[in-house]
């Protein structure tokens, strides 16, 4: 199966230049001296729908979808616009580096030709999106990025008002081993349960220690291990291996102390003051500019 080229470069949407169908092109937008088409708004469309794409929460509406794509390039326009009345300019070598990054995803650079290929795409016009990715980069580092600070009281307050944020579940300390020979595991099985676990035993080689949570295991390896206690041993296949399972402990959950939780809550309140900023400074753009919706077109 084909990878999909990465419609993320920098943390901001990528207009992929998927290929329409050859109907008219009209024009549904104008940004100050630039236009937007019918075609533009389909291919972000389609991009976007990638990205709304959750099972947690409903698809949106087909208008919803238009109306979110059209919104998100008028911005994008405006952000280039900015980037290029300041003359922001992207060393070539840069450009150069982020398009090897995604050649090195595939597995042969054929693939990745017929990746681009196939999203109506060639080498041209996708060095010409890294480029404005990296200039919208830059204007929403100096305008928003750099407005944005947490001082160590907001940390603080919101670590005390919000606990449940940093409350971690149960987490599974175990040893697993995997072999295409079950009578491996099952004689392993037999030594671990005259002995225990044995680092410095030749023996047990095979075994790998392993703390993760119920989000970080697949489902099969979650199930049984919600069906041992502490001291527990089952051998079962799992895909095409047979796998050991020894249960040594399972830690509770608990609330993460501040020590641990204090980057996720910068993170946190990073995320929401960008968010807050960036609508604010987006809001200023707007005014300033010359913005017209042909409604009749969309």
């Amino acid at each position: 199966m084909k990878k999909a080229i990465s419609i993320i470069l920098l943390g901001v949407p990528l207009f992929s230049f998927l290929m329409v169908s050859a109907e008219e092109i009209k024009i549904v937008a104008k940004v100050n001296n630039t236009i937007i088409t019918s075609k533009d708004l389909e291919n972000f469309r389609k991009v976007l729908s990638l990205h709304l794409n959750s099972d947690e929460e409903p698809s949106p509406s087909d208008e919803e979808l238009e109306q979110k794509a059209l919104n998100k390039l008028i911005e994008d326009k405006l952000i280039l616009e900015l980037a290029q009345k300041e003359n922001i300019q992207i060393p070539p070598s840069l450009i150069e580096a982020k398009l090897n990054e995604l050649i090195s995803r595939f597995s042969s650079r054929q693939e990745f030709e017929e990746a681009l290929i196939g999203r109506g795409l060639n080498l041209t016009l996708l060095r010409e999106q890294i480029k404005e990715q990296y200039m919208m980069r830059h204007i929403l580092d100096k305008y928003v990025e750099a407005a944005v600070s947490i001082s160590p009281q907001e940390v603080n307050r919101f670590y005390q008002e919000y606990p449940h944020y940093f409350m971690v579940g149960p987490r599974y300390v175990f040893w697993i081993a995997r072999s295409f020979d079950k009578n491996k595991l099952v004689e392993l099985a037999k030594l671990i349960k005259e002995n225990g676990i044995d680092k410095n035993d030749e023996r047990m080689q095979l075994l790998t220690p392993l703390e993760a949570g119920k989000e970080e295991l697949l489902p099969e390896v979650v199930s049984l291990l919600e069906g041992m206690k502490e001291k527990d041993l089952v051998i079962k296949k799992i895909g095409r291996l047979d796998c050991l399972i020894y249960l040594e402990r399972m830690v509770p959950s608990q609330v993460l102390s501040f020590e641990e939780a204090k980057e996720r809550v910068k993170m946190l309140l990073q995320q929401k003051k960008f968010e807050e900023r960036y609508r604010s400074w987006m809001e200023g753009l707007k005014q300033k500019a010359l913005i017209k919706i042909y409604e009749e077109n969309l």
